[in-house]
């Protein structure tokens, strides 16, 4: 808000609520500035009260009792934030006040235990024009770790439940994929040289939610297949959604060079099944569908969770490698 952004009465020339809208206004930006700047002053306050234990000339026998009594009514854990966020970037760190008042004290909390000299001044810029949601992001996608190399030799049958990325910000316990484990962009998906570990014939099974059904065979095409078909596992429990409430997910089918089954059964495409308890976890009947349907060559599994059953091969963030 600018003062030129006062509406002016078309008759009079006077302008409308100068007196209290724009006097509010300043008073607002005033007391949102000395309430950022009082955490600051706060914390070392209360830093230095505790190192140099004064709370017991106040007649308390601990400080968590001081913070606690009703005249400073603070509570032990904000406290202690306030402390730690005083001498972490003030005492250790040494980072400019102008740039600790912009960020304020939640979100440099959030922080405090990534910094290092070398990239505080750039992250704590980085939290005083993020939301809170978005600089959780931002130090998620920071500090996950690179994929591990991908496996050595020739695959006949590719086996894939990709990390996606949703880009949802979902309080815990709503299912949000960053809650559960490393996601990917499609763009990473994309890149992984998939094509490498795969020979002129080979089949690819890929799991796709419905809404990353788009981005899937954007990777299907970028891993060297052509989609095919489709299996169906209906959950039978529902699960959220923003446009209905879903039941079901997606096994895509692609193929290259001479992908048809070696068995000749036809096998139904949905498949009825109770979803886990665990997060995007998939039934085992779909591993032994895909043996069934291929019963030769080297197989493996991408973005695969622990020990693989036998002839598998397992590849991934949480994999334990080969059977």
């Amino acid at each position: 808000m600018r003062q030129d952004d006062l509406v002016i009465d078309a008759e009079t020339g006077e302008i409308i609520g100068a007196d209290d809208a724009w006097q509010r206004h300043q008073r607002i930006i005033g007391l949102r500035q000395d309430l950022q700047r009082s955490f600051l002053e706060l914390g070392k306050e209360l830093y230095e009260l505790r190192e140099a234990e004064q709370w017991k000339e106040l007649g308390h026998p601990t400080f968590n009792s001081y913070v606690a009594d009703p005249e400073v009514d603070l509570g032990r854990m904000t406290a202690f934030r306030l402390m730690s966020t005083y001498s972490r970037y003030m005492l250790e760190l040494q980072v400019t006040p102008v740039l600790l008042l912009q960020a304020g004290y939640s979100k440099l909390y959030m922080l405090h235990s990534y910094m290092k000299p070398t990239n505080v001044e750039e992250w704590v810029d980085r939290a005083g024009t993020l939301s809170r949601s978005d600089l959780s992001k931002a130090i998620r996608e920071e500090l996950k770790p690179p994929p591990p190399p991908l496996p050595e030799g020739k695959y006949r049958i590719i086996y894939a439940d990709p990390p996606w990325k949703y880009g949802d910000i979902l309080p815990p316990g709503y299912g949000a994929a960053t809650h559960h484990y490393e996601t990917m962009s499609n763009e990473e998906l994309c890149a992984l040289d998939i094509k490498g570990l795969v020979g002129p014939d080979a089949v690819l099974f890929l799991w796709a939610t419905s809404p990353m059904l788009e981005q899937a065979f954007d990777v299907m095409r970028a891993w060297g297949f052509s989609y095919k078909t489709s299996f169906v596992w209906d959950k039978v429990e529902h699960n959220f959604g923003f446009y209905n409430s879903v039941r079901h997910e997606l096994l895509l089918i692609g193929g290259r060079g001479h992908s048809t089954p070696d068995d000749v059964e036809l096998h139904d495409s949905v498949v009825s099944l109770p979803r886990s308890q665990v997060h995007s976890q998939k039934p085992e009947y779909f591993r032994d569908l895909i043996d069934q349907m291929y019963t030769s060559g080297p197989r493996l599994e991408l973005f695969g969770r622990g020990k693989p059953p036998k002839g598998w091969v397992s590849w991934g963030y949480e994999s334990e490698g080969s059977e």
